[in-house]
């Protein structure tokens, strides 16, 4: 499952964020991909969602728009 599925089956961003406890801004980052999560914050994710969330594809995803929003700059 990606992030955004996970995200989008809690309820939204401001669901996911009362759930894990962190600031709405940051899941509105992860959910963007214009930022990923620090080893802690995968950890709570991985717990939460009971491993539902492929982190190594998120990464990927998270790499690709990273390089994307790099190239049209």
């Amino acid at each position: 499952m990606t992030i955004k599925e996970w995200i989008n089956s809690l309820g939204g961003i401001s669901k996911a964020a009362r759930g894990l406890g962190v600031a709405q801004a940051t899941v509105w980052s992860w959910y963007h991909l214009e930022r990923f999560p620090c080893a802690s914050n995968q950890d709570l994710i991985n717990k939460t969602s009971q491993n539902q969330v492929a982190m190594a594809d998120w990464l990927a995803a998270y790499k690709a728009a990273s390089m994307a929003a790099k190239e049209s700059a």
